[in-house]
This record gives C-alpha cells, structure tokens and sequence, in this order.
C-alpha cells in the first residue's frame, strides 16, 4: 500500500467504490502527514515543524481515505468496519476509535 493520496475502491455489489482507509494520518493546520502509523506520520511533521515538540500544538490524529478525505479515530473505524479492513481478532476490543494496528495488512 502506497502512503501517498489516491483512490482505491473495493468493488460493491453494482460496482459502486466504497470508501476505504488508506494510511495513519496526522493533520496540523491545513496540511496532513501520512505513515504506517501515527508515528512515523508525526516523525514527518517534526521534521517539516519542529517547533511544534515544544509547543502544545492543535493536532489531529486519524486517517487518510481512498477518496483523499482525512477523518477522524471514530470515523475511520466505521469507514474500515464497512470496507471489512478490520482484523477479525480487534473486532470485540473496547477502545475509542480506530488504531492503525487494529487493519488487516494488505
């Protein structure tokens, strides 16, 4: 899976896309930070905003959809839920929101 923005659909029973979960994401401002996971996703805003490790910056964690749209933890998971991304085993785990290790690997 590439952790840059594109469109992958899985097919529906017309053909229709269904949104899928594409990468971790982080978004500071009007920019958003892709990875495997929402570290290494922070490693690379660091790098581009260091300034933010010391300050208490406004940042968001979530995803990256097949659509390009960034949304958040709760979203994801029922983004991911309806496209089965969701590894059988964290189906039943109590938490808030979807975690990048909860997706099956593709």
């Amino acid at each position: 899976m590439t952790l840059e923005r594109r469109r992958l659909y899985a097919r529906g029973v017309e053909g229709e896309g269904v949104e899928r979960i594409d990468a971790a994401a982080i978004q500071y401002g009007d920019d958003v930070f892709v990875g495997i996971n929402h570290g290494e996703a922070y490693e690379k805003l660091t790098a581009i905003h260091p300034e933010i490790i010391a300050a208490n910056a406004d940042i968001k964690n979530g995803f990256l959809t097949s659509t390009g749209r960034f949304v958040s933890r709760d979203e994801a998971s029922l983004i991911a839920d309806k496209a089965e991304q969701i590894r059988d085993e964290m189906k039943n785990k109590i938490r808030t929101g979807l975690h990048s290790e909860d997706l099956k690997r593709e």
